[in-house]
């Protein structure tokens, strides 16, 4: 059967499928719709978009039933490969999809959840064509339905449309909207987006900023590095921002070089008044910045002479990680004094080791942590955290089946376990089929 050209056109418009589900549908006679108007063709080929929706309807219908189904029994394990065979439906079933994103209101959480399985299925495939559906959704659904659409959205190939209409309703979102809304426009890029957030970190408002900076971190845009840097340029400024900003330098720690790194140096110096903040931007230097230059190394030596204890701390740990000697003698120096006074408390090995990690010692810590845990169990001290620590320090010396041993016996909880899994110690862990399971994780995390 010859297919033909404008009837395969119009279904592409419409959404309804490739060539494949066109080559199924019986082409009207040439000579008729030499006759007709595009509008007529058009609505024409709706009637045959809508034959060819029915087609998908049941096994759409029966795949949303056993993701449902598989949430309902505790079969989590079933999810991914069900939402796998939506995927597997193609782009044509996203029509019927989009229905399915709306949970309703007082859903119970198998249905919560299965919506939310849809979304991520939705996502992954062209959903140009329901553009206009989604949006209706993102305006007029409840809290779920409009997170679901806004999933999608944020993945939309129809870029152009979408970012307009997701900067048209920022001003009129409420806070919390807002911050999704920043998420969605940082995650579907291009240029009018990017230059969108740029304006709003440029916002006097120091909430917009706020939500902004929360945005990019949660969607991890290292795309709007140099915006962030150019917010550290009036440090003082920044330092109202402070921990949204090490938030964002936490979530793309790739993006900190040089630049960056003085950028950083320079807001540790505006927050005399917020050691926590400062300590915080130490550390996270400490951890991802490789080579220190003679002016951040003379910055920090300061810091380390600082009358704030944990400042100066934190300063001695990021030298000792750059290979300071002295450094490292003068941190680890009151940990051992602490043991040699009284090497009965577990507090004491716990401090030391916790010192140890964080100048990358972690073989010396492990020793540490025994010792802690050891001295703790002879007074049946509970010490989840030094389980934690013993599996840190095994994931990082690349000893996945030491740290999955210590993570599964730690006494913490599912919550506890499935936070862990966001901790950059742990990455390897989770991107490794055999291990991830440790961290309790449900579908789709």
């Amino acid at each position: 059967m010859k297919v033909d050209p404008r009837l395969v056109a119009a279904l592409l418009v419409l959404g309804a499928a490739p060539a494949a589900a066109a080559a199924r549908v019986t082409a009207p006679p040439a000579a008729a719709e030499d006759e007709l108007s595009l509008e007529e063709l058009l609505e024409r080929y709706k009637a045959e978009r809508e034959r060819l929706l029915e087609g998908f309807r049941a096994r759409v219908g029966a795949l949303v039933e056993d993701l449902e189904s598989a949430y309902a029994r505790g079969r989590q394990r079933d999810v991914p490969g069900l939402r796998q065979e939506l995927v597997k439906l193609g782009s044509p079933v996203a029509p019927l999809l989009v229905a399915r994103l709306e949970p309703g209101a007082g859903a119970d959480p198998p249905r919560v959840s299965c919506a939310r399985q849809v979304a991520l299925a939705l996502r992954e495939l062209s959903t140009k064509a329901v553009t206009t559906e989604l949006l209706a959704l993102l305006d007029a659904g409840t809290t779920e339905g409009r997170k679901n659409a806004l999933t999608v959205l944020a993945q939309s190939d129809d870029v152009e449309r979408v970012g307009r209409e997701l900067r048209a309703r920022f001003d009129k979102a409420d806070d919390a909207q807002k911050g999704h809304l920043l998420g969605a426009l940082a995650t579907l890029g291009g240029a009018e987006q990017e230059a969108f957030l740029s304006q709003v970190l440029a916002d006097p408002d120091p909430q917009v900023v706020q939500q902004a900076l929360a945005a990019l971190t949660s969607a991890k845009v290292a795309a709007a590095a140099p915006r962030v840097l150019a917010l550290l340029a009036d440090a003082g400024r920044a330092s109202g921002y402070a921990r949204q900003v090490l938030d964002y330098y936490e979530a793309v720690p790739e993006v900190i070089d040089e630049d960056h790194c003085a950028g950083l140096m320079a807001l540790v110096g505006a927050l005399t008044s917020k050691p926590d903040d400062a300590v915080r931007a130490i550390e996270l230097l400490a951890r991802y910045h490789e080579e220190w230059d003679s002016k951040t190394k003379r910055a920090l030596k300061d810091l380390s002479e600082a009358s704030t204890p944990r400042v100066s701390e934190a300063a001695l740990v990021a030298l000792a990680r750059d290979g300071d000697r002295s450094a490292r003698k003068k941190v680890l120096e009151p940990y051992d004094q602490r043991l040699e006074e009284n090497d009965l408390l577990s507090s004491a090995w716990e401090a030391r080791a916790n010192v140890r990690y964080r100048i990358g010692d972690y073989k010396n810590a492990i020793k540490d942590y025994t010792q802690a845990l050891k001295t703790g169990e002879t007074f049946g001290r509970p010490q989840p955290d030094v389980y934690v620590g013993l599996a840190r320090c095994h994931a990082l010396l690349g000893k996945e089946k030491d740290a999955v041993e210590w993570l599964s016996k730690a006494p913490i909880s599912i919550t506890q376990l499935r936070a862990l899994a966001q901790d950059p110690d742990f990455a390897a862990l989770v991107a490794d089929e055999r291990y991830r399971d440790v961290f309790r994780l449900e579908s789709g995390d």
